[in-house]
């Protein structure tokens, strides 16, 4: 679904088409992206999913790895505007399994007390908007497009960018002090 050009932060959706012709739009100007990001789909179970729980039943967890940039001891070849992916060994089954594929991996330990600022991040349940149910009363009636453009006003966006922006530019000042 995401299109990490030209970042991780800063993804797009790219949809191809068969005839070879591509759809390609920025997370700040597509509907289908703009909504998503204000948790407008998802589902009542979603704010109590037991999988994100600790200890986790899987013998590993994978997933994008929210707030590399924060962490200060990150190899120089390692580019974090590309998205990095994050490995939990969660038994000795999982630590097993990474250290079979590590050689075909570009692996690197973070620092132990890293987890511990990023915990919420994989253990609490990403809740549904408050407005899922008028949006999707509003797509029945009128149809996606003007249910998205009524959930997406400029005032917003512009607001969501600047906090993107600050937060974006904090955390680099953080990395680096």
């Amino acid at each position: 679904m995401r299109y990490k050009v030209p970042g991780w932060e800063n993804y797009a959706i790219k949809i191809e088409y068969k005839d070879g012709s591509s759809y390609i739009k920025s997370r700040w100007k597509d509907p289908y992206l703009l909504t998503y990001a204000k948790s407008l789909y998802n589902r009542e179970s979603c704010g109590n999913c037991r999988a994100k729980q600790f200890p986790r039943i899987s013998d590993i967890t994978l997933g994008d790895f929210w707030q590399i940039d924060t962490v200060k001891k990150i190899p120089r070849d390692i580019k974090v505007n590309q998205g990095i992916s994050v490995i939990l060994a969660n038994s000795l089954k999982g630590q097993q399994i990474i250290n079979d594929i590590q050689d075909s991996m570009k692996l690197f330990e973070i620092p132990e007390n890293t987890f511990s600022n990023m915990k919420a991040r994989y253990s609490e349940c990403h809740s549904r908007s408050i407005m899922s149910e008028q949006f999707v009363k509003d797509t029945e009636k009128n149809g996606f497009s003007i249910a998205a453009h009524r959930m997406t006003n400029k005032r917003t966006l512009v607001k969501e960018w600047s906090r993107f922006r600050w937060l974006s530019f904090k955390r680099l000042i953080r990395r680096y002090s």
